[in-house]
């Protein structure tokens, strides 16, 4: 599972951070892509569902 969240969560965003981009992380040991991976940011949650082969 990978968490992600709010750096300064008592704070309202900034609407000129409001853009689409892509942040690479480094990801946990046993992650490959033939497993499901879900990813947690604050309560909602996201499955990325295994590429069968």
């Amino acid at each position: 599972m990978i968490g992600l969240g709010s750096l300064f969560p008592d704070r309202d965003p900034c609407t000129a951070d409001m853009s689409t981009h892509v942040t690479v992380v480094e990801l946990p040991q046993g992650v490959t892509p033939t497993k499901r991976l879900v990813a947690r940011f604050g309560n909602h949650e996201v499955t990325i569902v295994a590429v069968s082969r």
